[in-house]
């Protein structure tokens, strides 16, 4: 959650408007997470690539890590994270974790 947090903040630094939403919701099976930014978005033909390793798209820094290293953890629990995004407009990244059993 820090990485995503961290790349809507380096999206949003040229935006006049700046605003990050995290919501949540669950069932018997999963929690559901989406972080929604209003930041530069992610142009199409990139989209899929953003979460190979060693891809980064940052300008000034970021050697690509970030976001491989989020799915890895987030599919080694058995969930899922998915982009969604509109140059100029935004992105949302969406996960689907299954909840943690206490003892």
């Amino acid at each position: 959650m820090n990485n995503l947090l961290l790349n809507s903040i380096d999206a949003m630094k040229e935006k006049s408007e700046r605003r990050i939403d995290i919501s949540w919701s669950e069932n018997e099976s999963l929690v559901y997470l989406e972080f929604h930014d209003t930041g530069s978005g992610i142009p199409p033909d990139l989209q899929e690539s953003i979460f190979n390793a060693f891809r980064s798209y940052k300008k000034e820094k970021g050697i690509g890590l970030g976001l491989a290293m989020a799915k890895r953890i987030v599919e080694m629990y058995g969930g899922s994270i998915s982009v969604e995004s509109q140059p100029e407009t935004g992105t949302s990244f969406n996960l689907k974790l299954k909840p943690l059993e206490c003892p």
